[in-house]
């Protein structure tokens, strides 16, 4: 998805600021853990991006377009970390401690989604334009972004199989998400089958989710400290 928008509007680096925030965005639906998202999928990209257009920090180069882009992306994960329920881990646990004090969300995916519209659609749209003015880049052209971001899907190929299971699966278990309230599914229980179904699939293995350092510290972190709120009352 990053990929492709770079290269249809990456010619620019204000464009490819807004193009990596818009996938960002897309994103955040399907992915709850924000600190994976920006670490391991958008940073290497932004990395490669900016090392393809001449801005490197080992070289000194990294006003060209790099310290610009970078901060973009670093805020976009606020950003659209706030815009969805499921776009970062601690959104659950905000609406785990409304209910503790009686507040009841009904509809919590739309009703959280329409209350963070506003606020992130100005976020999305300023934020660029402000990293501009604060730390102008060099460069305002990106030529070579467009080009790299389409030799990189020409190495990935056509999508596979099991990458088609994937994005079915996970759009499914979005829209479960998004009409928890109504089908009565909580949001757990859509998880826990989704990544049950892509393991009896062969999508993903027990390893590939061993590995995934990042996940278990956010489920154990959040974990202990929604025990120790109960235990305090």
């Amino acid at each position: 998805i990053a990929l492709t928008v770079i290269s249809a509007v990456g010619g620019t680096t204000l464009g490819l600021a807004y193009g990596l925030n818009a996938a960002e965005l897309l994103m955040a639906a399907a992915m709850p853990c924000s600190a994976a998202r920006a670490a391991a999928i958008f940073y290497p990209i932004t990395q490669s991006v900016c090392q393809a257009s001449g801005s490197d920090p080992a070289k000194g180069t990294e006003s060209k377009c790099g310290k610009f882009l970078v901060e973009c992306c670093y805020q976009a994960t606020a950003t659209s970390s706030c815009l969805f329920l499921t776009g970062a881990a601690q959104n659950y646990f905000v609406l785990k401690l409304a209910a503790g004090v009686g507040i009841d969300v009904p509809s919590p995916f739309s009703t959280w989604f329409m209350a963070a519209l506003g606020p992130s659609v100005v976020s999305f749209l300023a934020t660029p334009l402000l990293a501009a003015k604060l730390m102008p880049p060099e460069s305002r052209k990106t030529p070579d972004a467009p080009k790299v971001a389409k030799e990189k899907l020409t190495e990935m190929g056509p999508m596979t199989d099991d990458e088609k299971v994937f994005g079915t699966v996970v759009l499914g278990m979005v829209a479960l998400w998004a009409t928890s309230s109504s089908n009565g599914i909580p949001p757990v229980v859509t998880a826990l089958c989704g990544l049950a179904l892509l393991m009896v699939l062969g999508v993903l293995t027990w390893e590939d989710c061993a590995k995934n350092k990042q996940a278990w510290g956010t489920y154990v972190s959040f974990a202990s400290l929604v025990g120790f709120c109960l235990d305090i009352g």
